[in-house]
């Protein structure tokens, strides 16, 4: 078992646990887990294909980690240029975007992928820039959702299961 995993399944267990059992004690029936009742992970109805991009390689990981928790499939890209690169040739279902990255600024990222006629595949900014004019700047760069950090992993999940997934 690769290291560290061990830990993530039995976080994922008791968390698994602690929401169904918190949940049917306030009569709202079983929330749904990343993971099944043996604490392995999942993949969820309508899992994606996303590509993430984050200068951060910490929040990167992390953040991945998690996404892949929850069934999906996850491609990085550390800057602007190499997002736009990726999401060309690779054609990701979903992307996770920050506003600021190196060499292209995710308003800029966001701009040339719907340019390159990728109009159909949702693109989240996820950044630490909240203010309504951020907000603003996103929905004019074409994103179609803007998430402020830190992700709540439970709405980001809501979300993407909103969006068509990988076939």
């Amino acid at each position: 078992m690769p290291e560290g995993e061990e830990d993530v399944q039995r976080v994922c267990y008791t968390k698994a646990t602690w929401f169904n059992h918190h949940s049917r004690q306030q009569g709202v029936g079983s929330v749904p887990s990343p993971c099944d009742d043996s604490g392995n992970t999942s993949p969820s109805a309508g899992s994606h294909r996303i590509l993430l991009v984050e200068d951060n390689p910490d929040v990167a990981d992390s953040t991945a980690m998690l996404l892949k928790l929850f069934g999906h499939e996850v491609l990085l890209a550390s800057d602007g240029e190499q997002g736009v690169a990726t999401a060309m040739q690779e054609r990701p279902t979903a992307i996770l975007l920050d506003i600021g990255l190196p060499k292209m600024n995710g308003y800029e990222v966001c701009r040339a992928i719907r340019a390159a006629g990728l109009a159909d595949i949702p693109i989240i900014a996820v950044t630490g820039y909240n203010r309504a004019e951020d907000r603003q700047k996103s929905v004019e760069a074409g994103f179609n959702q803007h998430m402020p950090k830190p992700v709540d992993m439970d709405e980001l999940v809501r979300l993407l299961s909103g969006f068509p997934g990988k076939q």
